[in-house]
């Protein structure tokens, strides 16, 4: 038979939810890029910009798998954290071209 151990503490379910959402991110990131590049390979902003989002989230992944093996490097740590601010940067200016076009 199997059992369920629900008697975790709240730091343990908010490292696994973050981890399931940042997993989620990654593959939609993926996902949109591949789209991008079958679609719009032509339109260069959204192509590179989109490589470049591909890019920070991969290596937003690597670091964030780094900081567990190096029980919590302070400088991995705070790369991880810029990987992900520069990533949201980058969708706040695809929302902004966005916004552009829609008035357009």
């Amino acid at each position: 038979m199997i059992s369920f151990n629900f008697d975790y503490h709240l730091g343990q379910w908010v490292q696994m939810g973050h981890r399931f959402l940042a997993g989620i991110a990654f593959i939609w990131t993926w996902k949109i890029f591949l789209n991008i590049k079958r679609d719009y390979r032509e339109s260069r902003v959204m192509f590179k910009g989109w490589m470049i989002a591909t890019a920070f989230i991969s290596i937003q992944v690597i670091l964030g798998a780094f900081i567990i093996f190096t029980i919590g490097n302070l400088f991995i740590a705070l790369l991880h954290a810029l990987f992900i601010a520069l990533f949201f940067g980058l969708l706040c200016y695809f929302l902004l071209l966005s916004y552009r076009s829609l008035k357009k």
